[in-house]
């Protein structure tokens, strides 16, 4: 019969050994974070952001896109430099490997080496911090800034260093140039000033009230900016507020990624039972892993003064920012509160490697079953993230390419009328894209739309429609409804979260 081994009987992992390991770690994130990077084409949201940075400096600085201004001013000089639009996703890229020895070192801080190596192992194959680490947007780039906020903060607390309070604000400010939420995230640490880490260094609470007004001050020319950025937000098309169903999203998402269970565009057409039928497999397989992790990391994580910041990094702010997302009227969104994937991935780290003071090996077994089955969680959803359509960024690219073996002088509509963006960026000048304004159940705009259509179709009444995010644009159906009765519709391309239509408007008959 085997012994349980006391925590004292553990050796550390030494500096060579670990190296070496996060070296591994780090190429694994590489791989991930660079395979199929250019594979789908522009989504919308990317497409504003490289339309943005085509502005004079002084315009990216100053508009009103919903954005602070820092990522964007950076990212124009990155395109700049490589003088082509497709280095943007792998300016994501060199953000998101960047996290993954931060991470290490804000778990080796917590704990020891081992549970720095696990987060940093965690944070390399998360699908959520893959996912929006391919994508040209400002995500990766926060979430690095997190990360540096969280070690710095680790540092202040531990050794209360001139230079890590000088990194703690500097990483302060700029993250919020980047993202109006990301405050949020000193404000939490704040808390954990006033509670779990509460340093008995002296000087620490005068040099932290200085950090805060010396922030403050900093961050005072994002004031009139952020008033109008979010104006823009408020009842943006894709809002949504925050409840019981976003939340457990949000962590189901933190976990194992969006490609797991049903996609965001069918999230938009299935019903909650009906959706929670597609989830329930995985959230099985989920619960089990969680269990077995949680089983492992309570008592580390509750023993332990950072394990128990960790812990409340993890979990308390995301009601807080559904909370101030619903009062400022722009809606709830998981990749606001990204960043809290950080401390969960030391959460798992301390069920996995962290220390307890007697480990059977029952447990141990149970912890690396638990991982197992996360792991393998997480390799699905990256795998379904570029092999399955339906988790894939609608492909404007191959619809455009379609488009150019199709007659000329056609008019091509657009539904939803905002996804004209992507699709007319590459097209360029062949083609005549027009947007289509939303069919929501008013027959007097389908009337309207109808007409329009009719006109710009000419004599020979041909057109084509491109069907994109309809639960936006005509989620009852109403417009292929009404052109099937008023001509022939039928569908001639299909491509991940797009279908192409032709037809042709009946002639009126002319009466003697």
């Amino acid at each position: 019969m085997h012994s349980p081994r006391p925590e004292t009987e553990r050796s550390e992992i030494s500096i060579v050994a670990a190296s070496v390991m996060l070296i591994a770690v780090v190429g694994i994130g590489i791989v991930l974070r660079s395979w199929g990077i250019d594979a789908d084409s522009w989504s919308t949201d990317e497409y504003y952001d490289l339309r943005l940075i085509k502005k004079p400096l002084i315009e990216v600085l100053t508009w009103h896109d919903g954005f602070p201004p820092l990522y964007h001013a950076l990212l124009r000089y990155w395109v700049g430099f490589w003088g082509t639009e497709d280095s943007g996703r792998w300016f994501s890229v060199l953000w998101g490997v960047a996290t993954i020895p931060v991470m290490y070192d804000t778990g080796r801080l917590c704990v020891d080496r081992r549970v720095g190596l696990a987060t940093a192992f965690f944070t390399s194959i998360a699908p959520i911090h893959v996912h929006y680490s391919q994508e040209c947007r400002a995500y990766a780039f926060l979430t690095c800034l997190s990360a540096v906020t969280i070690w710095s903060w680790l540092r202040v607390c531990q050794k209360n260093r001139i230079g890590d309070w000088g990194i703690f604000l500097a990483s302060c400010v700029l993250g919020a140039y980047t993202h109006y939420f990301f405050p949020l995230l000193p404000f939490s640490l704040g808390g954990l000033a006033l509670g779990f880490e509460a340093s008995r260094h002296e000087h620490f609470r005068t040099r932290l009230v200085a950090a805060v007004v010396m922030t403050s001050l900093l961050c005072l020319p994002l004031i009139p900016l952020m008033r109008l950025d979010l104006g823009t937000q408020v009842n943006y098309v894709g809002q949504s507020g925050f409840g019981l169903l976003p939340w457990g999203f949000t962590y189901f998402s933190f976990l194992v990624g969006p490609s797991l269970g049903p996609s965001a565009r069918q999230m938009h057409e299935l019903r909650g039972t009906e959706a929670l039928w597609l989830f329930l497999p995985y959230l099985v397989v989920l619960a089990v892993a969680a269990l077995g992790l949680a089983w492992n990391a309570a008592k580390p994580l509750m023993t332990s003064r950072h394990g128990r910041s960790m812990l409340f990094l993890a979990f308390a702010p995301v009601p807080l920012l559904g909370v101030v997302g619903n009062l400022a009227q722009v809606g709830y969104n998981t990749r606001y509160a990204l960043w809290c994937t950080l401390p969960l991935a030391i959460c798992l780290a301390y069920a996995f490697a962290g220390r307890d003071s007697r480990v059977s090996h029952a447990m141990r077994r149970m912890r690396i079953v638990a991982v197992i089955l996360y792991v393998g969680l997480a390799v699905l959803s990256i795998y379904n993230r570029h092999h399955r359509d339906q988790y894939r960024t609608e492909d404007m690219r191959s619809v455009a390419d379609y488009l150019q073996h199709c007659e000329p002088n056609v008019p091509v509509f657009v539904v939803s009328g905002f996804m004209c963006l992507p699709l007319d960026y590459y097209c360029g000048a062949s083609r005549e894209i027009y947007a289509v304004n939303d069919v929501v159940g008013n027959r007097e705009s389908l009337d309207r739309v109808l007409a329009a259509m009719r006109e710009l179709a000419g004599h020979g009444g041909r057109y084509l429609v491109v069907y994109s995010r309809e639960f936006y644009g005509d989620p009852d159906a109403l417009l292929l409804t009404a052109l099937d009765h008023t001509g022939s519709v039928r569908q001639v391309f299909k491509a991940p979260g797009v279908v192409v239509y032709h037809g042709k408007f009946a002639m009126p008959v002319a009466i003697d």
